[in-house]
């Protein structure tokens, strides 16, 4: 389900454009007793009694008489609701029942103003606004969208899916990080991102090794032993429409890690977020940013962070579809909410100490196996 929220602003960084960062009851029946109920009129000597003293059985306010025996023959409820000659009923104060009247509205007001919120968001967005949990059975025998082809020599025993692994797209881009260095046109962050003043990306913690990229997040002394962590772009690639998957995992919870696309232009919002821990090893979420209130589309899924998975969104004019090990988990297809401008990869870790939250206790990092990327044919 959809929920509406705000989140971060804009972000900055130093290489090619700021980075985002930015329920006593009454019962309604008679028990088995012979207690008798009335609805006469109370002889003048108890009127000064205080209706207080009598216990509500119905808004039709029968009185509970104990001692009019001697007085009047009572009779019970049910023979007292047939007699059609009776005089009117004596009931607890105006004064008693105001407070339980004013109460009733209250709700009845706010539940009506929510319902209404809830059918008019629905009939804007086509989409509920609260976040949706979905559950999720990994490694099924036969995914419907790419995972990548079993390959023993690569880090995850994955290497990249092939050029028709995903119908009506076509493969034009992959890389496995092989070497030392980063793939042309990815480009490093650097310096404090916009929305995370406690926080800090630094090239140093960016690393390619063995065919791997890493993220890495470690207290660092070249800036004053704050927690830094990586985030990088591929900003020399950019798309209207088409597939990306990424195999990655975590080493453990801390700083939120991020795969997402981001507008090229640098105006946010749009912004998909298509794996985002949260700082959590446990679980992750997927949102699409829209409008310039900062509305939100978001879905979660638990799963294990630490081991390897496929994670994807495919982007259509009609559709987002997010992916992971090959099942789609989640979607958007209200058209208000689906960018339509070109977009770009971007790989990062948040750490928001400063706010007391996605804050590491233990040096982690965010690896990436490798990318694939599809435009629709």
């Amino acid at each position: 389900m959809a929920q509406i929220r705000n989140t971060r602003g804009g972000r900055a960084l130093e290489c090619c454009r700021p980075s985002w960062t930015n329920n006593s009851t009454l019962t309604n029946g008679l028990r088995d007793s012979p207690t008798r109920y009335s609805r006469t009129r109370l002889p003048d000597e108890y009127k000064s009694i205080s209706t207080e003293s009598y216990p509500q059985l119905r808004q039709e306010q029968y009185v509970l008489i104990e001692s009019m025996k001697a007085r009047d023959q009572p009779t019970t409820l049910a023979e007292s609701m047939n007699d059609s000659t009776d005089q009117p009923l004596v009931g607890p104060s105006k004064i008693r029942r105001q407070p339980w009247n004013r109460s009733i509205a209250i709700i009845t007001i706010v539940t009506t103003a929510l319902t209404f919120g809830i059918v008019l968001w629905l009939g804007l967005t086509g989409s509920p606004p609260f976040g949706q949990t979905f559950p999720l059975t990994t490694n099924p025998a036969k995914p419907l969208l790419p995972v990548g082809v079993a390959d023993p020599t690569h880090p995850s025993g994955m290497a990249p899916p092939s050029e028709n692994a995903l119908p009506g797209f076509t493969l034009d881009y992959s890389t496995d990080f092989a070497g030392s260095s980063l793939p042309k046109g990815w480009y490093v962050f650097t310096g404090i991102p916009g929305g995370d003043p406690g926080g800090h990306f630094a090239a140093t913690h960016v690393v390619v090794d063995q065919s791997v990229l890493h993220l890495n997040a470690w207290k660092d002394p070249a800036f004053g032993n704050k927690w830094v962590t990586g985030g990088l772009c591929q900003c020399g690639l950019v798309r209207t429409y088409g597939a990306y998957f990424v195999r990655s995992r975590i080493t453990g919870a801390g700083p939120s890690a991020v795969e997402l696309l981001w507008p090229a232009t640098n105006t946010w919002p749009p912004e998909i977020d298509f794996n985002e821990t949260g700082g959590r090893a446990s679980g992750s979420s997927s949102t699409v940013h829209w409008s310039q209130l900062n509305l939100i589309d978001q879905h979660t899924i638990n799963i294990d962070m630490t081991k390897w998975h496929t994670w994807g969104v495919i982007w259509t004019a009609k559709s987002i579809q997010y992916t992971v090990d090959g099942i789609v988990w989640g979607a958007v297809t209200t058209p208000l909410e689906i960018p339509n401008q070109p977009m770009r990869l971007d790989f990062e870790q948040r750490a928001l100490c400063v706010a007391g939250r996605n804050c590491p206790t233990t040096p982690v990092s965010m690896l990436v196996d490798w990318v694939a990327e599809y435009s629709p044919k």
